[in-house]
């Protein structure tokens, strides 16, 4: 005699199975749930941004940098050039390496804008 567990049954022309398959389909719903719920998508590390600017007031960087700060979207923001006008010098490809992103800005000239387009090129 065949073990009834394993015998799939006919109703309205699908194949249902006994208890024991069902059985295994909830084991395997609940192991995929716990796949997707032990890595939640907020593990994802936020990106770091560099910010480099030539302007005339140095508090316009502070202003830029508390407004990205308030979105809450950034795990670091780094203020690369916190002098005035034409007075930072070109970040490096390795400085700016470390970073997800630039936010590149200007009221007034750049130290050396023909490195920083270089530089940013290489980014």
């Amino acid at each position: 005699m065949k073990n009834p567990t394993f015998t799939p049954q006919t109703k309205t022309g699908f194949t249902h199975h006994q208890p024991l398959a069902r059985g295994l389909w909830l084991v395997l719903l609940a192991m995929l749930l716990d796949l997707f719920f032990a890595n939640p998508i907020a593990a994802i590390p936020l990106p770091t941004v560099a910010v480099y600017s030539s302007t005339y007031e140095s508090a316009w960087n502070d202003e830029v940098i508390a407004k990205l700060t308030a979105t809450g979207d950034f795990q670091q923001i780094d203020n690369l050039s916190p002098l005035a006008c034409s007075l930072d010098l070109t970040p490096t490809l390795a400085t700016l390496a470390q970073y997800s992103a630039v936010l590149v800005y200007s009221d007034c000239k750049f130290n050396d804008s023909v490195a920083l387009g270089n530089v940013l090129a290489d980014y």
